[in-house]
């Protein structure tokens, strides 16, 4: 029985995911997704298609998200199964429009990614999916994240948390508790940044999946270094690199090494040669996966760097590169950061 195969696969996909093991996540839900193709039928296709790309999107395969999720966006607007849930408890339709939203945002394009975000959106406003809602406006505040928007970041995971305690949907909470917090930190609020995503983590931890769980470390680290304490900044950024390698999430291990680095640089100047190390090590293993918005954060960590260790060309260097990344994508928050440090020098 050929196509409950392909359903098992894709099922066994995703408890690896949340189980921490997206790598066997994307071994089984790929050979579903294959399996599924070879049969050519729409009712496969389509909801195993969803899982693969949520594997995709935890590891950062963001690439392999844009390969996949348009086509099967276009052959469900083409057979008019927008609305379609295909036996799944979320919407596929605008899973897939949101997976596919984030992974350009990821990659730099957000326009284009706003574009998908908002056309999931209006399938589901119509239905009214609670449950569906939620995971759409979730992963569209974590495209602002990458932006570093907490404006709209916040407007957009207070819906989600609205959409998902109405309709009794915890599986995204913790996520969506962590993302509300990293928009905090964007405006600057760090006793709010800090209390959201110190419950994003707890419901996370209690909840049992380990998806993405790195990100709520990485920005528990960021916030209580801009707190003034970096001892358990230090702390939470090396048990972000720890869990983004145990769970294979190379583009939260990228952020982490370089985050990592931009605490010793400023906590330690005689670590300055690991510092630089640790962020060029970063600042690789993102450009390898061309997730641009987090990269260009590298170049301007690094500029920094330079720029505190009385390397001015090299530091000028390297935020004139971050400066260009950062109006090209629209960044305006990390933009404006750059150009204090271009400024001091």
């Amino acid at each position: 029985d050929k196509k409950s195969l392909a359903i098992l696969y894709s099922l066994i996909g995703i408890y690896y995911m949340h189980r921490g093991r997206p790598l066997d996540a994307i071994t089984y839900s790929e050979i579903g997704f294959g399996q599924s193709q070879n049969i050519q039928d729409i009712e496969l296709m389509a909801p195993i298609a969803r899982g693969l790309c949520i594997s995709y999107v935890a590891v950062g395969e963001f690439r392999k998200t844009i390969d996949v999720a348009p086509k099967i966006i276009d052959l469900l607007e083409n057979t008019q199964r927008e609305s379609d849930f295909f036996g799944a408890p979320f919407n596929t339709y605008s899973s897939l429009c949101a997976y596919y939203g984030l992974s350009l945002a990821m990659l730099g394009n957000f326009d284009k990614g706003t574009v998908y975000f908002e056309k999931g959106l209006r399938i589901i406003s119509a239905i009214n999916h609670l449950a569906s809602l939620g995971v759409a406006e979730m992963t569209y505040g974590l495209s602002f994240v990458a932006k570093g928007d907490g404006i709209n970041a916040i407007k957009h995971f207070q819906k989600s948390i609205r959409h998902s305690e109405e309709g009794r949907t915890l599986l995204i909470s913790g996520v969506t508790w962590s993302g509300l917090g990293s928009g905090y930190y964007y405006l600057g609020d760090l006793e709010a940044a800090r209390k959201h995503m110190e419950k994003g983590l707890d419901i996370t931890t209690h909840g049992g999946s380990e998806w993405w769980i790195s990100f709520h470390y990485l920005y528990l680290s960021k916030i209580h270094f801009d707190l003034g304490d970096p001892e358990n900044s230090r702390s939470f950024i090396e048990e972000a690199l720890k869990l983004s390698q145990k769970n294979s999430e190379k583009h939260l291990e990228g952020a982490s090494w370089i985050w990592l680095g931009r605490i010793l640089g400023k906590t330690d100047p005689s670590q300055s040669d690991k510092a630089e190390e640790c962020i060029l090590k970063g600042i690789k293993m993102l450009d390898e996966m061309d997730i641009k918005p987090w990269c260009s954060e590298g170049y301007l960590c690094l500029g920094e760097l330079y720029a505190d260790t009385g390397k001015r060309e090299k530091a000028l260097e390297n935020l004139k590169k971050a400066e260009g990344m950062f109006q090209e994508m629209g960044m305006d928050y990390w933009l404006a950061r750059t150009q204090e440090v271009m400024r001091r020098l």
